[in-house]
Order: C-alpha cells, then structure tokens, then sequence
C-alpha cells in the first residue's frame, strides 16, 4: 500500500495487514469523483481512476449550495485494509487553495485491533502536500527542513471528536477530542514553526493498568531546525505546555498516582541570540549535506566541528534574552494501606508533591529558583543568581578542561530556606541515618567545627514550623573561582566575603 502521509486516513494504519473483525458492505468503486476530491487526492499520490492501489469507492454523492460535496458510503483500501467512512464532506476550490475533508463514522475493523471514530476532519493545501512526495525521493543532499516547510506553509489543521480503539485485542483506548495545527514560514532564510496541540478525555484501559488525561495542550514558536536565525526580525521564540487532570492506575505501583497539573513554558528573544549564531554555534549545530532524516531535526556532531573563540561564544551568550517555568501541581497518592510501611511512618498516608521552578537570563544575569513541597516531609525553597562578566581571549594553549576557569562567572546571591516535618523520621526508619548523618556522611573532608556549623543549621529546621534559612549575598558579585578555594579554608572568612546571615 502506497505511503498515505494525510492524517484524516491514519486510522489505515491500524487496519494494514489484519483480519477484519466483522462483516460489512463494501461498495463497489465509483468512478467520477469531484474535481476537489480529484485534485486533493492527486496531491498525495491517489489515482481517483482506481488504476493503483489504494483504490477508494463511494455508494452515493450529493452537494450543497455552498459547493461542498457528500460521498456517502465512502471507502479507501479494500479488504482487510480498508477505511470506512459513513460520509465524507469535501470543501474547497477545484483548482486552488485550501480544502477540508470531514468524515463522518469512520471505521476499520482488524484482528487484533479495530478504530471507530465519531468525526475527524484535516485542512490543508493539497498544492502544498506536493511537497512531502520529495520525502520519497532517494535523493542525498536534500534539504528536509524545506520540504516540510513548504508541505505546510498555507497550514494544516487535524482534528478528531470522539475515538474507541483497541490495541492488541485487549486494551480500549479513547478519546474526547484531539486537535493539531501546523503552520511553517521562510523568515530570515529559516523554517519557522507554529505547532498547537490540544487532547482531551484521554482513556488508556489494560485491564488492572488505566491511565487517563483531562487535557493537554501544547503551543509551540521554534525554528524547524537547531540553531539561532542571524538577521533581525523581532520574533520570540516561545513554548507552553500543560497537562491536567490525570490519573495512573498501574498493578506494579503500591497505590493510583494523580496529577492535578504540570505547566511548562520557555520563551527567548530571537534577536538576542544573533551573537551566539554568529559565534559559531549555527556551524555547530548544523546538518551534513545528505543525513538521514533521524539526524535532520538533531544537531549533527559527525562533520568536523568549527573552531569557536570561548571568550566569543561566552560574550554573546551574556546578550541573550530568556526566561523558563516548570511547575508541578499535586502529585498525589496515599499508601494509607501499603503495608511495607511502619505504622507509625509520616508517609503511611496522604502524600503530595508540589514543585516550582523558574529560570531566567538578561544582561548576562542569570536567575534561578526552585521550590518544592513535600507533604507531609519537607519544604525547600532555594534561589541562585549568577553574573556572567565580559570574557578577555583565552590563549589558545589552555587546556580545554581550564577554559571554565579562564572566563568570568560571578557569585551574587543564594537563598535557601528548609523546613523539615517528617524526612528525618522517614529517613531513619528506611536507612538507619537521619538527615543530618545522611549529610555529613557526604562530607567527610570537613573539619568538625564545619561539621557543627552544618548540624546547627539543619536542626534548626526540625519539626514542624521550624524553618532554617540562609542568604550569601555579597557587597558585589564575586568570581566563582575564588570562591571556590574558602570552600575548604576559614569559613569565617568565607561568611565575611559573601555576607552570610542565617534569617529567624
């Protein structure tokens, strides 16, 4: 069977090589279908003709006055391959344009698997499609970024409402709806994508394993390909993703596992990153003529890699523009009856995981912070900023493993605040050290009164309501290099250079 690249016949897929389930009509094929269908189906490579495979058939057609056409009864495949569609409403110009194919009670019955779906619908430009027949072509030095580019430059859209299928015999799936929006642009000489996504009423069933999905959805701004665009052009890269309402039932877990939601989103400015290309990092990361697809969307490491300036490269990540989230939100479960706890066990119940982080990056400054909630365990709250100076040459005999030691990296503040409310409890019930131990037992090398300025610090955070908090928060930042060497000299001296303060 020929490659069908359109979505709206995916569910061919599933139907390829198996035994049909149950018996159906089948209409013998028809010839004449509408110069829309004709020329939609033309583009991926379907003879409307019935001369090669796969051959489509229909039982009835009728029109609206709008122009779209109805193929009732209609079909692609035959036997054990085939797809069927109780209607298929075809919208758009004969001769140019977008057109919508919608089918309507689409099925295909196979052993082990059968599909059946209320209505799924795809918007496309078949001129553009042409494209994607490229992909067929065993050609060497193909560009795969423009190709897919062109395939969806006047966009496509794919959506479907209400999905049963069973995988191998035994496992139902559905789904509420799905949708999927694609549109690529040429801009400063690069493939620029625009991905949306959307699921909703996600059911997985094995049996004792379920797992199902509220909703999700994902927007998407990137360039097709890795690297930076190297002209102006007020663009900002961005993506957000979320995930909500989902549940995990799995036989091998002690107890069901449910997330209220995930959240994750990244955005930078496109011209803040022409430095960085212009350093060197596009020839980094740029694809051989004539990879294989598995390596175009990937930077291709196989070709000999340019000889970039450090001090260079490190300049210009200090313009870049950027921030980043990623947050968790009520990861659950309760082991209230997962008897290879203790009784007496802080986690011999309800237990929530609660987790936010956030990052960003202008005028070489670059700020982090995480917070994580561990219900009923411990709290901890963190934040980190970091100073990128500007970079003098690094002499080209410096060893490679020396070059982080030669450019400019400034201390400017960390803050952390620990609140303990049962880890320590659990810790010693599962290895037989608490938190402090379990610490200290890392840190071998330290003097004891360094050991006791630890222990202080962490039983200050014990039980509930307790909270140990320390700021580093120097007069100006300071290199991490020199930093590094008090780590293992007079802290005392250490805390007068970063102002140290524990916070009541």
């Amino acid at each position: 069977m020929r490659t069908f690249p359109l979505a709206v016949c995916s569910a061919a897929a599933l139907a390829t090589s198996l035994q049909p389930l149950q018996a159906r009509s089948i209409p013998e094929p028809v010839m004449g279908v509408g110069p829309v269908l004709e020329r939609t189906l033309g583009s991926i490579g379907i003879d409307s003709d019935n001369s090669v495979s796969p051959k489509i058939g229909f039982e009835n057609t009728s029109s609206t006055a709008s122009g779209a056409m109805t193929y009732e009864g209609f079909r692609i495949g035959s036997g054990k391959e085939a797809v069927h569609f109780d209607a298929l409403v075809v919208e758009g110009d004969e001769e140019a344009g977008p057109v919508t194919l919608t089918g309507q009670g689409v099925s295909a019955y196979a052993t082990p698997r059968d599909i059946e779906i209320e209505t799924i619908s795809v918007t496309f430009d078949p001129d553009d499609m042409a494209a994607l027949r490229e992909i067929e072509r065993q050609e060497t030095n193909r560009d795969m970024s423009r190709i897919v580019c062109d395939a969806v430059k006047s966009g496509l859209d794919f959506s479907v409402s209400n999905m049963a299928a069973t995988l191998d015999g035994a496992s139902p799936v559905s789904l509420g709806d799905l949708n999927l929006g694609l549109e690529a642009k040429s801009i400063a000489g690069r493939c620029v994508d625009l991905v949306k996504f959307g699921l909703q009423d996600f059911l997985l069933d094995m049996g004792e394993d379920k797992v199902t999905i509220g909703n999700a959805s994902l927007a998407s701004l990137q360039l097709l390909t890795p690297g930076m665009l190297e002209r102006e052009t007020g663009i900002t890269f961005q993506s957000d993703l979320k995930i909500a309402d989902v549940a995990v039932d799995l036989s091998d877990l002690p107890a069901p596992v449910t997330l209220d939601v995930l959240q994750s989103s990244g955005k930078y400015d496109a011209d803040s990153a022409i430095p960085l290309a212009r350093a060197g990092l596009n020839d980094l990361m740029a694809t051989p003529p004539g990879a294989p697809w598995s390596q175009t969307f990937q930077p291709g490491l196989t070709h000999a890699a340019p000889d970039l300036d450090p001090a260079e490269v490190w300049n210009a990540i200090r313009q870049l523009v950027g921030s980043g989230y990623f947050s968790i939100g009520g990861l659950k479960t309760d082991l209230s009856d997962f008897e290879a706890l203790p009784p007496s066990s802080p986690i011999r119940g309800p237990l929530q995981l609660d987790v936010a982080s956030s990052s960003s990056m202008k005028d070489g400054a670059l700020n982090f912070r995480i917070r994580k909630d561990a219900d009923p365990l411990a709290t901890l709250d963190a934040e980190l900023e970091l100073h990128m100076g500007a970079a003098n040459d690094v002499p080209d005999n410096v060893a490679p493993d020396a070059v982080m030691m030669r450019l400019p990296l400034k201390f400017g503040r960390f803050d952390v605040t620990f609140d303990e409310h049962g880890l320590d409890q659990v810790l010693s019930q599962m290895t037989g050290q608490g938190i402090e131990d379990s610490v200290l037992s890392q840190l071998p090398m330290l003097p004891d009164d360094q050991k006791i300025l630890i222990s202080d610090w962490i039983a200050s955070a014990m039980g509930k309501g307790n909270h140990a908090h320390l700021v580093l928060q120097p007069d100006s930042p300071q290199l991490v290099q020199s930093i590094g060497p008090m780590l293992f000299g007079d802290w005392a001296m250490l805390a007068d250079v970063l102002n140290a303060r524990t916070v009541d």
